[in-house]
């Protein structure tokens, strides 16, 4: 019998959060009678009833609820009590799946087990597609980087939808995971350090909305992460990991989130002078060879300093900001399919792996 612990690290989700448990328990129901899942709210204190919705609804499923300390705010603080959970109960699988999926398609749950049975996989990600103009740090960051340093074809590093086996949950530093956004590509970047195997599946990719005034703050938590993991851990060489060919063969840009980008609002409250302020304005309607070259200047210089003696990681990262959303508003009016998009991302870490190690 194999242990499944489903966990679902939430704050003010009420929304979505009974649509997303039911959909979660009809995928669980649909596996053989060798897995005892359950299902656990990691639960951070909320401006809306979140968890009075979470607990009554009929479950199906044994679930707990797990509380973070009410001075805890951030993704990560969830995930890892996710996760301590997951090892104090002797969880074979731990299977991550954010709030904000309520449409979540319950034979999600099925493929990844499989792929982690079929496979000795460790860690298995999904392949699937957001919406046209999200996903910016995923696309034009942290793929690219992953690739860059690693060589390892991750496409969602930090997809908010992750099944990690025990003998990845057993190698994680749960002290070092941060308590923000930054932890997926942590706990990815974990995996790839400890050589433990990594897969990826395509899946049905769900509704993702934006949330307003989301953008920066992801981009700057995932960006310190990952940089300060680059900071302290060896390079691992991981060309072992690698995405199907072709794999967006057939797939059409999912409906939107809603929300409309703020890339412009962000340059105007980062930039420093009227002068830089024109400057980084003006790349919108620039070539796009020169604005990827551009981002993929700005972030290969990141990596450097952050690998040099005493680095100041906080200014490299701020550092960053104005160039990333330059890219992401100049990316934001390219009218793409959804192949010319990921050909780019995997050109843009083709880009920066050349600049690292040219």
């Amino acid at each position: 019998m194999s242990r499944l612990l489903i966990g679902v690290p939430a704050r003010n989700e009420a929304e979505r959060i009974v649509e997303l448990a039911d959909h979660i328990e009809s995928g669980a129901a649909m596996l053989d009678s060798s897995y005892e899942s359950r299902l656990a709210l990691a639960y951070q204190t909320s401006d809306d009833d979140t968890l009075d919705r979470f607990m009554a609804r009929s479950s199906g499923l044994p679930q707990a609820v797990l509380q973070s300390p009410r001075s805890l705010v951030g993704k990560g603080a969830n995930v890892k009590l996710l996760v301590r959970h997951a090892l104090a109960d002797g969880d074979d699988y731990l299977l991550l799946v954010d709030a904000d999926l309520g449409d979540y398609d319950p034979r999600n749950l099925v493929r990844v087990i499989d792929a982690a049975e079929r496979h000795g996989h460790s860690l298995v990600l999904p392949l699937w597609c957001r919406p046209q103009g999200q996903g910016n740090t995923t696309n034009y960051l942290a793929s690219p980087l992953v690739f860059a340093t690693h060589r390892a074809r991750v496409r969602q590093p930090l997809a908010g939808h992750m099944l990690l086996h025990r003998s990845l949950l057993e190698r994680l530093d749960l002290d070092a995971l941060p308590d923000d956004y930054g932890v997926d590509i942590m706990i990815t970047l974990t995996a790839l350090g400890t050589e433990v195997s990594v897969g990826q599946v395509p899946l049905v990719a769900p509704a993702h909305p934006s949330k307003e005034g989301n953008s920066e703050r992801v981009m700057v938590e995932v960006t310190t992460a990952v940089l300060h993991a680059l900071e302290r851990l060896p390079a691992t060489d991981r060309p072992d990991v690698c995405w199907p060919e072709r794999y967006w063969d057939g797939w059409e840009w999912p409906r939107n989130g809603g929300i409309e980008s703020n890339h412009a609002d962000v340059i105007v409250q980062r930039a420093a002078t009227t002068e830089e302020l024109e400057s980084w304005l003006a790349l919108r309607e620039a070539s796009d060879v020169d604005v990827a070259e551009m981002w993929a200047d700005h972030l290969a210089d990141a990596v450097r300093r952050v690998r040099s003696p005493y680095p100041d990681l906080a200014r490299i990262v701020d550092d960053l900001v104005c160039p990333f959303f330059v890219h992401a508003e100049h990316r934001a009016h390219r009218n793409t399919s959804v192949a010319e998009l990921e050909e780019y991302v995997a050109d843009l870490g083709i880009r920066l792996a050349a600049r690292l190690h040219g």
